[in-house]
């Protein structure tokens, strides 16, 4: 099972909190390749973590489901682990 979206979302702010520091010395001195290929890694995974938020958030909505039992509202993830 995949992690949920706070699992991502606090994985998302703990690679920004080791960015930060990161780019104010890359500010200081921009032509030092190599800390700007580790803050390129870290924005890579910090668009990885956001896409798979998206990908929750996107699955999770919650939608209308009229039934012959009646209406009742169900989440697209739950109509999705039912097929």
């Amino acid at each position: 099972m995949l992690p949920n979206t706070s699992v991502w979302k606090s994985k998302r702010e703990e690679l920004k909190k080791k960015r930060r520091p990161l780019f104010r010395d890359f500010e200081k001195c921009p032509s030092d390749v190599v800390l700007t290929l580790k803050i390129k890694a870290i924005d890579d995974d910090i668009a990885v973590c956001t896409e798979h938020i998206n990908k929750e958030n996107r699955l999770g909505y919650v939608t209308r489901k009229d039934g012959l039992s009646g209406t009742s509202w169900v989440t697209r993830r739950d109509s999705l682990e039912a097929a």
